[in-house]
């Protein structure tokens, strides 16, 4: 683990935090509600719902989402994932306790005291104002975090050491995974809970649908980014001209909810260039850039994507994935790695081509009778209860002494 003393020091001084709020919060035990706050940035990255619906109908606790802009958004440095008012619009629509961190008038974050949480988890760890870091929220209340893209890819995560050990508690989707973060990561830090966005195939039972959909789903890493996952470069025109010769399909454009702003900060394409780009896909299929699509994974035909985060998360429909591997593509995780050898590995355009030709048109799935049974041996026993688990975790923790 590569930390600085000065980083060093903030850990040490966030866990001691959590010591005192975490016997105030035993010694209030059961004389009043816990407030348990959401921060979210971007609704794209949701994965708490089964975790908030949890707390919502369970005695004690009160669940808020918080929604605020990136720290880039409210220095005016990126404008193109400025997404506050359809965070809102998200939860709002679904009758949640949704609430706004950012005064629009003074143009700054809303102290998160007066909101006054117990409890708080974090959506995701990238440009989170100072007032929202662990080590000011600690001195007042618990930190946890899911990781949004289920399976963290550890090369990244483990250059940014201090924020992951900063959490109270982070729940981790699998044993693997915590064995391979505890390299950079406090083991008594991690708890094995599952993840909250898995609790949505509970009872779910593949169907097969020769009208569903086809996702294609692409990474935004083009250059210099940390990861490499995008192929985009000889399979973003191919899959656009590949749906316009198959207009039988019913397409879904699935992009990362960063490929619009990297592409153009990037100057990997311009702003007329990808704008251009999205409308193609509205003439011969669907975009959909928000959150909450676990029903159209459910009910999909197949998916095409570089993204790493859905190797874990489209598992469990039982569909086919056709994965796209960037030659400059750092590795997955040891999760995503185990997920992933039983879908499609595609390196090339031709390749694209001959599988998109067998597995999506002609329907030969010849590799699903592996990939079932190497799913349910890494998705087995509590798989779909996280939220179960990490309440009754929390309510372990938080019982009176």
């Amino acid at each position: 683990m590569s930390l600085k003393i000065f980083e060093k020091f903030r850990i040490k001084r966030c866990q001691k935090n959590y010591l005192k709020v975490l016997k105030r919060l035993q010694k209030d035990a059961g004389t009043s509600n816990l407030n348990v706050i959401f921060l979210v940035t971007e609704n794209q990255k949701w994965g708490y719902q089964s975790l908030y619906e949890e707390f919502e109908n369970t005695k004690g606790y009160t669940p808020l989402v918080v929604v605020f802009p990136m720290n880039t958004v409210h220095k005016n440095q990126d404008k193109y994932r400025d997404s506050r008012y359809e965070n809102y619009e998200f939860f709002q629509k679904r009758g949640m306790n949704v609430k706004s961190g950012y005064d629009e008038v003074k143009h700054q974050y809303i102290d998160l005291k007066e909101f006054k949480p117990d409890i708080v988890f974090y959506e995701q760890p990238y440009v989170l104002p100072r007032q929202y870091k662990q080590c000011n929220v600690s001195k007042f209340a618990l930190t946890c975090y899911c990781h949004y893209g289920i399976a963290g890819n550890p090369n990244v995560m483990s250059k940014n050491c201090e924020f992951y050990n900063s959490f109270w508690k982070f729940f981790t989707a699998h044993e693997c995974l915590k064995t391979e973060y505890s390299t950079f990561i406090m083991p008594e830090e991690m708890v094995v809970s599952g993840h909250p966005k898995l609790d949505v195939y509970r009872g779910f039972k593949e169907q097969q649908n020769s009208d569903g959909c086809v996702i294609y789903a692409p990474h935004f890493s083009t250059g210099d980014a940390q990861v490499h996952f995008s192929t985009f470069d000889w399979s973003g025109d191919f899959m656009l001209e590949f749906a316009y010769k198959h207009p039988e399909i019913n397409w879904i454009f699935k992009p990362h909810p960063n490929l619009k702003s990297h592409f153009i900060k990037s100057g990997y394409k311009s702003k007329s260039e990808i704008e251009e780009y999205f409308e193609k896909w509205v003439k011969i299929g669907k975009v959909y850039t928000q959150g909450d699509y676990f029903d159209i994974f459910k009910n999909s035909k197949a998916m095409i994507t570089d993204c790493s985060s859905f190797l874990a998360e489209y598992s469990l429909t039982g569909k086919p994935l056709l994965h796209l591997i960037s030659k400059n593509s750092i590795a997955h995780s040891s999760l995503n790695t185990l997920i992933a050898k039983n879908y499609y590995k595609i390196h090339s355009q031709m390749s694209l081509e001959c599988h998109l030709q067998e597995v999506i048109i002609k329907g030969n799935d010849f590799m699903k009778q592996g990939r079932i049974e190497q799913i349910n041996k890494i998705f087995a026993g509590e798989t779909f209860n996280s939220a179960k688990n990490i309440l009754s975790y929390l309510n372990k923790q938080l019982e009176a002494i």
